[in-house]
């Protein structure tokens, strides 16, 4: 593994770039169309991390086509690496 260099390290500490920032997130999943199966009971599973969400059964299914409509529970204080140059960093 190469070192980073000093000046790029020194400029990169004095952006923010190395520091740690809460986030607020959540999982929502709408629908599937052209799915492998007519008329199945799909799930949807996200895993992050030690975080696993599943999806209950399709609200709605119609041949190659399911809707969920589902949120996971807001997800907060998930601490991520800070990137100042994006909009949602204070």
């Amino acid at each position: 593994m190469e070192t980073m260099d000093p000046e790029i390290k020194k400029r990169a500490l004095a952006q923010g770039f190395f520091e740690m920032d809460n986030y607020e997130f959540l999982f929502e999943i709408g629908q599937g169309i052209t799915l492998p199966k007519s008329n199945y009971d799909y799930r949807v599973q996200v895993s992050l991390n030690n975080l696993d969400w599943k999806t209950k059964i399709p609200k709605e299914k119609k041949g190659e086509y399911v809707r969920w409509s589902e949120r996971s529970e807001l997800i907060t204080k998930w601490s991520l690496p800070k990137n100042p140059n994006s909009v949602f960093s204070a």
